[in-house]
């Protein structure tokens, strides 16, 4: 088990942007702790995607870590300078953001919820195909062939239908829930209000590996129905993207 240069300079990097020491007394469930805790504030897909890589390289490699610790590799730790450090944004920015990820377990339909405020993380799995925050939530979703449906106390409310032009995905629906896409951007509007607020906004980043993605998720009103409609969009694209792979 070598330590290199190249692995001390990344293990410095990471432990800096995410604020903790290399001491003995770091342990694996330290890094598993702080990383649920700054996912939700991370300040871009980009950033999300790396910390999550690095959590899973370095928990991997925790015995290495400890090797550090050895001189001379803790003299080389001491002298290395962290750049190219993941950037957060503040918490009053991140208040009612959700990152949302099945690359933390690393299993297709297996996602995990990561919420800034109150901090806290929800573990979901499809129970015969439908996807709900908790036994006893109001709103599910399932995937289907042409997108997703959202069901209300089991009762069909609202369906999306996936499209994808030139790499530009976008969801229509004939209901009065829009999903309207900017930019990188999806928000979620109700064509019945007059006014020009949201109930939220999300983002997707798919070119992870095949079948795996990050969706960051604001949510102004009815988080439990914009989280859900995120989660289904996200599992939209996935199955798409899965799809794509098998057939080439």
């Amino acid at each position: 088990m070598f330590v290199t240069k190249r692995f001390i300079n990344r293990l410095k990097n990471y432990l800096v942007s995410i604020d903790l020491e290399l001491t003995n007394s770091l342990t694996k469930n330290d890094l598993k702790e702080r990383t649920h805790d700054l996912l939700p504030l991370a300040s871009n897909a980009t950033d999300v995607n790396r910390l999550a890589v690095d959590f899973r390289y370095f928990s991997a490699r925790f015995r290495r870590i400890m090797k550090v610790l050895n001189e001379p590799h803790y003299k080389i730790y001491q002298d290395t300078t962290a750049s190219d450090l993941i950037k957060f944004t503040s918490e009053n920015e991140s208040i009612g953001s959700i990152v949302i990820t099945n690359f933390i377990e690393r299993r297709f339909r297996h996602y995990q919820l990561f919420y800034s405020e109150p901090r806290r993380v929800i573990s979901i799995k499809p129970s015969k195909s439908y996807f709900s925050l908790s036994e006893y939530a109001v709103y599910k979703v399932k995937n289907t062939i042409f997108g997703f449906d959202v069901y209300q106390n089991n009762e069909l409310r609202y369906s999306y239908k996936y499209s994808s032009k030139k790499n530009n995905v976008t969801f229509s629906t004939k209901g009065t829930l829009l999903i309207e896409k900017m930019d990188d951007t999806y928000y979620i509007k109700d064509s019945t209000r007059f006014d020009d607020q949201t109930l939220g906004s999300f983002t997707i980043k798919t070119h992870l590996s095949p079948g795996f993605s990050f969706s960051k998720v604001y949510t102004n009103e009815q988080e439990e129905l914009v989280t859900i409609i995120a989660l289904g969009a996200n599992l939209s694209i996935n199955a798409k993207e899965i799809q794509k792979n098998a057939a080439a």
